[in-house]
C-alpha cells in the first residue's frame, strides 16, 4: 500500500475559445475548443500572441476533498479504536509534486485530521509568494497509537514519499523540509527532527536486558 496519495480533486483552469479573427465572427462560429490546463505548470498562455497569465482558484480542490473526506467522525473513532479507524499514517500531497519547491510538513493533534490545518493551509495555497516557494503535505495519523511507534511510522511514510518523488534525494524539495505541528503533533514534529545518536541505543542495550527479537523491533 502506498503511504502517500496526491489530490483527489487537482486543481484545473478551462479555457474556452471561440473561432474567428474578429468579434463577428466570433459570434457567428458554431465551434469552440475547450482546454483543460494545470495553473501549478502553466502560470500563463499564448492567445492571439501574446502572453496571458492563468486565473485560477488554488483552494477550491482542497476544500472539495476535505468536504467528501469524512475526516471528523473516522479521526474521533480511530482514536477511541472504533472500526472504520485508520491505523498507519497517510502522506497527502496537496500540490502536484515539484522538486524546486520546498515541503511544509504538516502534523494535526489529538483525536484531529487534516481538517485542522484548513484555515493556514488556505492561506499558503492562496498566496501567491507562498504558493510559488512551498507545497504542502499533510500527514493524517492514527492518535491512539502511542508516540514512539507513530513517530516512526510516520518518518518511514515520509521516507518513502520522498525516495517515490526523489529516488536520488538531490532535489531541492528534499532539503530544508519545514514541520508543522499542532498538540501531540508539534511533539512529533519535534521528535522527527531530533536524535539522541547512540545515547538510547546504549542504554537499552546495557541496561533493559531485552530479548535480541525485542532489540530487533525496537530498532526498526
Amino acid at each position: 500500500v502506498r503511504p502517500y496519495s496526491e489530490m483527489p480533486s487537482p486543481v484545473l483552469t478551462l479555457l474556452l475559445l471561440f473561432g474567428g479573427d474578429d468579434l463577428e465572427q466570433v459570434l457567428a462560429t458554431r465551434e469552440i475548443l475547450l482546454s483543460a490546463h494545470d495553473p501549478y505548470r502553466d502560470a500563463e498562455i499564448e492567445l492571439g500572441g501574446e502572453r496571458i497569465p492563468l486565473a485560477a482558484n488554488y483552494t477550491a480542490g482542497y476544500g472539495l476533498w476535505l468536504a467528501r473526506s469524512g475526516f471528523a467522525t473516522q479521526s474521533l473513532r480511530t482514536l477511541l479504536g472504533r472500526e472504520n479507524g485508520i491505523d498507519r499514517p497517510h502522506v497527502y500531497l496537496m500540490q502536484p509534486y515539484d522538486p524546486q519547491r520546498r515541503i511544509i510538513v504538516m502534523l494535526h493533534g489529538l483525536g484531529s485530521s487534516p481538517e485542522a490545518w484548513v484555515n493556514l493551509a488556505n492561506e499558503v495555497l492562496g498566496d501567491e509568494a507562498l504558493r510559488r516557494e512551498f507545497q504542502i503535505w499533510q500527514v493524517y495519523y492514527p492518535t491512539n497509537v502511542p508516540m514512539a511507534f507513530n513517530q516512526a511510522a510516520i518518518r518511514r511514510a515520509l521516507s518513502q514519499t520522498l525516495r517515490h518523488f526523489d529516488a536520488q534525494g538531490d532535489a531541492a524539495a528534499s532539503r530544508d523540509i519545514v514541520l508543522i505541528g499542532h498538540s501531540m503533533g508539534g511533539v512529533l514534529s519535534r521528535l522527527l527532527v531530533s536524535s539522541s545518536e547512540d545515547r538510547l541505543w546504549g542504554w537499552l542495550q546495557e541496561d533493559r536486558q531485552l530479548s535480541p527479537e525485542r532489540l530487533a523491533r525496537v530498532r526498526e
